[in-house]
């Protein structure tokens, strides 16, 4: 089994392949934690603790971070499995331990190895310019009510550069042709 995963934190410039996202701290949210902290202060003085709160609030709110994983796994004997997640997590400043995660979502969608048209690099437009993407071509289940074919994007979200995009391409072949 083979499996390919991109990672990406949503202030990431660049794509970062097979590594681990670490979610990095925005000097703003610095700033504004010690600006909810000398408010705080404040309106602790006078007594105003809704107020105190709500600065305290809105400071930890601009401390979530999420990343985005995608993941396309290879099962031999079954198909292509592709996967994303989504995970939220709190990243404190002056804190240099693993951010903690509090929420995640998982969505996956097996594709049979039987109705596996063809794995390409496609172009695709983009504003401007144009991105590569890895796509699976599904086959039309063929029965009497014919399903047309379908296109899944691999890595929707992140969409890699071209050159991460051929070692997992070549893989994919390889795979497909000894089916």
């Amino acid at each position: 089994m083979a499996s390919y995963t991109l990672r990406q934190t949503r202030s990431d410039s660049r794509n970062a392949c097979c590594t681990a996202a670490t979610a990095p701290t925005l000097p703003w949210s610095l700033i504004l934690l010690l600006v909810s902290l000398v408010l705080t202060m404040a309106a602790l003085d006078s007594l105003r603790w809704t107020t105190s709160a709500l600065v305290l609030l809105l400071s930890l709110a601009f401390c979530v971070r999420s990343s985005r994983e995608e993941m396309l796994e290879v099962f031999p004997s079954l198909g292509l499995q592709l996967a994303s997640r989504t995970v939220y997590h709190l990243s404190l400043p002056f804190t240099s331990s693993m951010p903690v995660m509090f929420r995640s979502s998982r969505k996956t969608h097996l594709i049979p190895l039987e109705r596996i048209d063809k794995v390409a690099i496609n172009e695709g437009l983009q504003g401007a310019g144009g991105r590569h993407y890895l796509a699976v071509v599904k086959k039309g289940s063929g029965g009497a009510e014919e399903e047309e074919r379908r296109v899944f994007v691999v890595f929707p979200s992140i969409l890699p550069e071209l050159a991460d995009l051929q070692p997992v391409w070549k893989d994919a072949q390889r795979f497909l042709a000894t089916k």
